[in-house]
């Protein structure tokens, strides 16, 4: 079936080839095709050299004119893009250039900062000594003081317990007299004096 139709194929197209003018002819060139791999005739590859015809005929000049610019404006925008493209990998770089910078700051500060960690660290430490030993010695001084406060207050009952013996033994009703005074008289003299003899120096 397969070699009747193509050469149903053949005949018909020697029939529509004219006869002059040295026109292109189609040469087909038959194979014998077995039947269990036959394929229906209209996929079967044919080795031909056809005719043109109207649908692939060459481009106009027009057409040709109208796809260079076509291409030339695809080819501009692809410069543009490429241009944008590179000036955003280079805004890019210059960017991470930046950080990069940053970053060896930064790890340059922290270099600098570690001893100055450690020293805080030992601030800390000798603040918080300090602190306790300044709640120790609070804590003496108030010992102390209340240790003071309990002798002072032992010494007042000791002192008034004084005063009350010494009041027991006087009695409070007792009163003091000073003593009399004897009495004492010039003497008299014996004889008058003769006042005209004890008055010579008035003279």
């Amino acid at each position: 079936m397969a070699k009747k139709r193509i050469s149903d194929l053949i005949h018909q197209e020697a029939q529509n080839l004219p006869d002059s003018d040295g026109t292109p002819v189609i040469e087909v060139v038959a194979q014998e095709v077995l039947e269990e791999d036959a394929e229906p005739a209209n996929e079967l590859p044919i080795n031909a050299t056809e005719k043109p015809t109207a649908s692939s005929k060459s481009p106009t000049k027009a057409e040709l004119e109208a796809t260079v610019t076509e291409l030339k404006a695809a080819l501009e925008q692809g410069s543009q893009k490429e241009s944008l493209l590179q000036q955003q990998i280079a805004d890019l770089r210059s960017e991470l250039d930046e950080q990069k910078t940053f970053v060896k700051k930064l790890q340059k500060e922290l270099e600098q900062a570690k001893p100055l960690k450690a020293e805080l660290e030992q601030v800390k430490k000798a603040a918080v000594q300090l602190a306790e030993a300044n709640s120790k010695l609070i804590a003496e001084a108030n010992g102390a003081k209340e240790a003071y406060g309990a002798k002072e207050a032992n010494a007042a009952k000791e002192a008034n317990a004084v005063k009350k013996e010494r009041s027991d033994i006087q009695p409070s009703g007792y009163r003091k007299s000073p003593g009399k005074l004897p009495n004492y008289a010039p003497p008299l003299p014996k004889e008058p004096v003769d006042f005209a003899t004890n008055t010579w120096l008035l003279d």
